[in-house]
Order: C-alpha cells, then structure tokens, then sequence
C-alpha cells in the first residue's frame, strides 16, 4: 500500500514528466516559425554570440530567420543562458570553468543553459548536432562548402528532450600547430572548430605573435582560454641577439665555451642549446621579460615554457650541480612560476616531459609547484594503443607516463600525435584506438589532451581530429557509433564503401609507410583494393556532391601509398639510382599537383621526404648514418 507521501511524489513526477516530455516542438511548418531565440538583456558577449549562432544554422536548417529578444512574449522559444526563463533550471558544476550544460524541453519550448557563458555556448552546438549538424573541419577557403554539415528541414519537429552533458577531460586542447601561415583566417578558423567541437584551450605558438590580437578577439568571444608558448620560449625571452655579446655566462657551456647552438657532426647538424639555467641572473631576465608580455596579454590562461626541441642542455659546472637534464627541468621551470606568481599574475605554467628536449623521464625529485602543469609527450607506435606493451616504444612511453603519474602534483596532459607531419599526409583513421587510448590515459590520472594540427593536411587525419575531440569531451563515447555517423554525414550512400577503404588505407600507411615491418611490398595487393574502393565510392556518391567532392580530394592517396613503398622498398635496396629518380619525381609530382588543398601539406611532405633522400645517399656512399625512421622523428619539429 503507497503512503500518502509516495503518492504526493507520484503525482509531482506524472506532473514533471508531462511537462518536460511532451509531444513533439514543430520549430517550423513549411520554412515558417513563430519561435523566437531568448537571451538577457544582460547577455555578455559569449551568450550573444551562441544566439546569434544558433540564429545563423537554424536560418540554414529551416530557411527562416528567428527573431532573437529580450523577452519572448506570446512566443515559444528557445531560451540562451541566464535569463528569467531559465533561472529555475540550474546546472551542476564540479570546478571553476566546468563546461557542464543541460538542453531540455518544457511545454513548447527549449532551454539551452550551461554552468557559463562557455557550456551554454557548447549546449547551442550539441543542439544542432541534435538536428544533425557536422562541423567537419576549419572553414579554410580550400575545404569550402564542406566543411560542414547543414540539414534542410523546413518543417522541423524536435522530439522533447532533457539531457546533461559534462567533458569527460577538463582540459581539452587544440594544438594550432607551428607550420602554418600566420594569417586571420587561419587562426580564426582553426580555433572556431576547436569551439564547436568542445575544445576549452587553444594553443598558439610563439611563432604566432603576429596574430595574437585576431586570436584575442576571437577567443574572447567564444570564451576559449589560450595556451600560449612553445619551444621558442627560451630564444624569444632570453634573445641570444641582445645578451649574448654582454651576457655569454647567460648562455649554454658547449664544448668548454659558450654557445647558443651544438654541432653534431655524425648528422651534420646543428642543435639548439638550452640557456644557461643554473645562472639565476639569466632565469631572472626571461622571467621578468616573460612576465611583461603576459601582463599585455592577460587573456593567456597556460604558458608553455618548454625547453628547444631537439636540442642539448648546457655542460656547465652550475647547471650540472643541479642534476640531471629533468632535474633542471623542474629548478626552472619553478622559478620561472614563482616569477609569474610574484607578478600578481593567474597564467599557469605547463612544461614538457619529450624525449627530444631530454626530459621524458620523470625525476626523483617531483617538488613542482602544484599549479604547474605537465605535458607529457606521448608518440607512440600507433599499430597499437599506446598501453600496449607488446610494442617495445609503447612500454617505454607508458612506464615513463606511469613515473611521473604516481608522484606528479600536478594536472598532467598529454600531448598525442595523432596527427603527425612525419606521416607524410598519409590516410590514417583510429577512432577506436584514441578512445581507448583517452580512457587509459585519464585513468592513469591525466585530465587533459592536446593534438596539433591544421588545415593544410586535414582530409587525410579528419576522422582522428573529430575522434580525439569527441573521446575527450564524451565519457561514453562510442567509436564504433561515432564513425558510422561521420561516415553517413560524410559520404552519404558511399558510407560503407568508405568505411571498409580507411581500414585497409589506415594498415598500408601503418605497416607499410609509417611503422613499416615485414615485407611492406606484400601490401601492394591492398593498394589496388583500394583503388576499387574509392572507385565504387566515387561512383555511389555521383549524385551527393558533398561526398563525391571529398572522394575526388583523396583519389590520389592509393598512387602516393604505392609509390612510397616501391621506393622505399624496391628502388632503394636495389640500389638502382635511376628507379629511384623515376619514383622520387612521381612522387614529388603527386604533391605539387595537390598544392595546399587541405588534403596534403607539401612543406612537410617534401622536407621529410628530402631527409630521407640524404640519409639514403650517405648509406650508399659509406657514411655511417642513423636510420631514416629516426632521423626523421628528430627533424619533424625542425624547420630550415
């Protein structure tokens, strides 16, 4: 028997359940709305901003443009943030700047409310999504009009709705990379797809100076935090030009003498030298000069204060006294974050655990400031997750990231190259794997993930861009799911065709380009399955022009795979320099005749590929060389 209690909550849950989950919302009957769009009087910029976001796709969707206001009156509407129709709905937050967000429906209409200005800008695009939206990659002029995805309904219904989301990773970071041009629209573009897939960070290079007023506004209008820096940190705030002649002691002691830079002369190359970090005098001049430029960039969240890439550490009787290359590490890095601190200033500080800056092992000594965080490194041998530790690499890496887990009192984020430029733009799509490898990596105790990348070579790692997005924000993020919806969105009846062509491009690049092993030649067979491939998906999507469009971009992948291998394996072993001339200007000929069309970036393509020429050549002459692989996992953050 209920007692009346139990009835009274009854009838308070029927009441509810007939409000929230009602019948279906008509937004629109035959391109016509009396819906209008509610936002504040108050409304700050981020909040304008998702109205007018939402405004701009649902004209798309519908074919009519809804009204935003102040007050909805006799309207259904669809509410934006904090305003009187949505006070008495709150949302949950679990920490400062939790992008946490609630859509659901009442009666007729719509609240889309996050726990700030942010989350409710990320409830506006997951509704859209609802509708079926896609935004597939950075609007550059190149990967235009499909970029995204836009459903025509102009009788739209939405069926009542109720749902809470909150980010799986705290910190999920989109790498703007280094290598590409430094305009607006690059930027622009670059961090606007980071927002609507649900990155929090934006990162940007030292190199990006240039653009660091386009990169404010847009940020701030979206209310995306900025991570600054990079590798060059160390050369910009303590410029080698202005205090090397009056400060050599400032600098590294190579050789028994002072210098900013170390040749190595088995590579014939010359590495950057870490500044002299057991000078306080010189840690003290980049604080202070750091510190200046934070205070005119206040907007800057993280400061990445890393040490130059592939470079050496200075030999010095001060610095050596500190310790090791990661114990040196740690001083700085610390001083540095006292600096900022003393200031009055909030940036964080984040550092880098990397094999090529010497500091991929953790110290004994973990005494970092707690609010410093840590990025940890992680280029893995992507035939397997990176927790597999049948891969001799991976074992390393994961014991290596499991140190400095156990003792690290700080965040720690991963930095994944998922998207790596010595891939050579090659196909690769591991939706599954960064799900899995996102999912160890917070259990390990991560909370963030970072991946570069930018428009130049976008086709080719989409997929990856999309995944790694959604597997940090989603806990339950289904990749099995998640790809036969991209697939549909993408390419419509060619979806299952496409589907089975990533498989076998994804094993050529792996086991026969980028992590070659066995008997690379053996895969030429699946070379010509994957040609069949994309020429029955070509055929399928005639009449879908958003997916024959980006079957049309990636038809030359199979020639560039093949001929790749053949000269790698083939002409070169042979040793027949006239094959290999033939293969070389084949392939140099596929690049040029892409350009930068977002499916290729021939920069990076022609640097690696002329790395490997040298290094093939020195082997042909007798000149004790390291292997091609390594050489140009060293190089691949290094540019001329």
């Amino acid at each position: 028997m209920y007692s009346g209690k139990k009835i009274v909550y009854v009838i308070i849950f029927l009441i509810f359940t007939s409000i929230v989950f009602a019948n279906p919302l008509q937004i629109s009957s035959n391109g016509q709305s009396s819906y209008v769009i509610v936002v504040s009087p108050q409304a700050g910029k981020i909040e304008t901003f998702a109205a007018e976001e939402l405004q701009k796709y649902l004209t798309k969707i519908i074919g009519t443009k809804l009204p935003i206001v102040n007050t909805s009156g006799e309207n259904p509407f669809i509410a934006i943030g904090d305003n009187p129709a949505t006070n008495s709905f709150h949302v949950p937050s679990r920490y400062p700047g939790d992008d946490a967000f609630r859509i659901i429906s009442v009666n007729n209409n719509i609240i889309l409310k996050g726990a700030h200005p942010r989350a409710t800008l990320f409830a506006v695009y997951a509704f859209l999504e609802k509708l079926g939206c896609w935004w597939f990659s950075p609007s550059a002029t190149y990967l235009q009009p499909y970029n995204e995805y836009v459903p025509q309904n102009q009788s739209l219904s939405v069926e009542s709705i109720d749902i809470f989301e909150r980010p799986f990773l705290k910190y999920r970071k989109k790498d703007s990379s280094v290598r590409g041009t430094c305009e607006k629209s690059y930027m622009v573009e670059c961090l606007d797809w980071a927002t609507k897939n649900r990155c929090n960070i934006f990162c940007v290079d030292i190199k990006k100076n240039a653009c660091m007023a386009d990169i404010t506004e847009a940020s701030q209008l979206r209310g995306i935090d900025i991570e600054y820096g990079g590798h060059d940190v160390p050369t910009y705030f303590l410029s080698p030009k202005k205090y090397f002649e009056t400060h050599p002691e400032w600098f590294a002691m190579v050789d028994g003498k002072r210098a900013i830079e170390k040749y190595f002369a088995p590579s014939a190359c010359f590495a950057p030298a870490m500044f002299e970090t057991g000078n306080p005098q010189a840690v003290a001049t980049l604080t202070a000069n750091l510190v200046d430029f934070l205070k005119k960039y206040p907007e800057i969240k993280i400061c990445r204060i890393w040490a130059p890439d592939a470079g050496t550490w200075s030999e010095s009787p001060e610095s050596q006294a500190i310790g090791t290359v990661p114990d040196r590490m740690r001083h700085w890095v610390n001083q540095v974050n006292k600096g900022i601190r003393k200031a009055g200033l909030t940036t964080r500080v984040s550092f880098i655990a990397y094999d090529a800056t010497g500091s991929l092992k953790s110290p004994e000594n973990l005494d970092y400031d707690k609010d410093v965080m840590l990025e940890f490194c992680l280029s893995q041998d992507y035939t397997k997750p990176s927790f597999d530790r049948s891969s001799e690499l991976n074992a390393m890496l994961d014991s290596c990231l499991i140190s400095w887990a156990q003792g690290y009192p700080g965040d720690i984020s991963i930095y994944s190259y998922y998207s790596k430029y010595s891939w050579l733009s090659m196909p690769v799509a591991l939706p599954r794997q960064i799900s899995q490898d996102i999912k160890y990596w917070s259990k390990v105790g991560a909370t963030g993930a970072a991946l570069y990348g930018e428009p130049s070579s976008w086709l080719p790692l989409e997929i990856n861009h999309l995944a790694f997005a959604r597997a940090s924000w989603d806990v339950c993020f289904d990749a099995e799911q998640w790809l036969t919806d991209y697939l549909k969105a993408r390419y419509g009846p060619a979806a299952e065709t496409m589907g089975r062509y990533y498989e076998i491009a994804t094993e050529i690049s792996l086991k026969g380009i980028i992590h070659a092993s066995g008997q690379p030649l053996n895969l030429i067979p699946k070379i010509e399955k994957a040609r069949e491939l994309l020429a029955e998906a070509s055929n399928l999507a005639e009449k879908t022009p958003r997916a024959k469009w980006l079957i049309d971009k990636i038809s030359w992948q199979p020639s560039y795979q093949e001929k790749l291998i053949r000269l790698r394996y083939q002409a070169r072993p042979s040793g027949d320099i006239e094959l290999c001339n033939k293969f070389e200007q084949e392939i140099e000929g596929i690049i040029d005749s892409k350009g930068e069309d977002g499916s290729i970036f021939p920069f990076w393509a022609k640097f690696i590929l002329s790395l490997e020429k040298g290094a093939w050549e020195k082997q042909i002459s007798g000149n004790k060389v390291d292997k091609v692989t390594d050489k140009v996992d060293k190089a691949e953050n290094k540019t001329e």
